[in-house]
């Protein structure tokens, strides 16, 4: 019976060819419910990737998918994951690189054309630059929006102004500037009680006042529920 699943190649096959071909490109690998993973360096990435593209036996010539992860309690705290396939082997492999904040990977695009727009989503969402990319700028977001919505540190509480009501009808404690509260960043006044009115009497967007996390406290001399 013929099946269609995709596989993987071997891990200690695949490692071997790509260091023969591009020495002290890679830094770890492994196999993990069947699929294997290769950890490249950041300068490296594009070297490795003409290889597997060009290689007679592996021909990895389809970028399915470049992918970021945010792990924000490690020194490299980016993942930058690489989604390969060959279609005359029926295989797939994933590559990563792991960087740091500010750290720039060489881009991929001159291997796979369609990698610009994938470079420019993670550079957009998590904001990992790409060195020699023919047009980094955001592709999803504005291009005045501040920080990286796909960064785990990135306030779900805070939505920035982006329309005329929401510029002049920002709640009060917005105004008095954001501040830092453990990883999650927003107002530093007080909490609102009441809604504050956008335009035709409309609460602003979002807010019902005041951030969910903040809460009244309860008056002098009644116990909260």
């Amino acid at each position: 019976m013929t099946t269609y699943g995709s596989r993987y190649p071997s891990l200690p096959e695949i490692q071997k060819a790509v260091l023969e071909h591009c020495p002290g490109a890679v830094t770890d690998g492994y196999v993990h419910r069947t699929e294997t993973t290769l950890v490249l360096r950041p300068d490296k990435i594009r070297q490795a990737c003409l290889f597997l593209r060009d290689s007679k036996e592996w021909q990895f010539v389809l970028l399915a998918d470049i992918a970021g992860v945010d792990w924000p309690e490690r020194d490299k705290r980016f993942d930058v994951v690489y989604n390969l396939y060959s279609v005359a082997n029926n295989l797939r492999l994933r590559l990563k690189v792991q960087v740091g904040e500010g750290e720039a990977i060489l881009s991929v695009v001159p291997v796979w054309s369609t990698a610009d727009w994938l470079e420019r989503e993670v550079f957009d969402m998590f904001g990992v630059p790409f060195a020699d990319h023919p047009d980094l700028r955001r592709i999803l977001m504005p291009d005045d929006w501040e920080g990286h919505p796909l960064r785990k540190d990135f306030p779900l509480s805070y939505e920035q102004p982006t329309f005329t009501h929401t510029l002049s009808d920002r709640p009060e404690w917005m105004e008095e500037g954001l501040r830092w509260f453990g990883n999650r960043q927003y107002g530093s006044g007080r909490p609102q009680l009441s809604q504050r009115q956008g335009p035709e009497g409309r609460p602003v967007a979002g807010w019902e006042g005041r951030p969910p996390e903040e809460t009244a406290l309860p008056e002098a001399g009644k116990k909260a529920d």
